[in-house]
């Protein structure tokens, strides 16, 4: 895999966990308000089109309508990890760039 192709896997990966944990904050906020459907996040791998690789957020309705409150801290918490994994990627790629330009110059 290319480096752009490894960057642009791992920024998928930071994109999808953003919407990961935004609806995850937003389940927590809004789990005492009245009308409140709660939603989930699936990821999915993108296996074709113009950026192939890497994984996108579609968010849906719950078909279970409360929101289990420790349930979504446990899933932050996850997320959370995910996103710090992503972000070692890019930050690896980097020194990885830096390394092979310092032997050629």
């Amino acid at each position: 895999m290319s480096v752009s192709g490894t960057l642009g896997v791992a920024v998928s990966g930071l994109t999808a966990n953003a919407v990961r944990f935004q609806v995850s904050a937003s389940n927590v906020v809004n789990a005492d308000s009245r009308g409140h459907t709660a939603r989930d996040v699936a990821t999915v791998s993108q296996v074709a089109g113009p950026a192939p690789g890497g994984v996108r957020a579609i968010t849906f309705k719950k078909a279970e309508a409360e929101v289990e409150v420790a349930g979504e801290f446990v899933k932050m918490n996850q997320i959370s990890a995910a996103y710090t994994a992503n972000a070692k990627v890019i930050s690896t790629v980097e020194e990885m760039t830096g390394a092979l330009l310092d032997i050629l110059v």
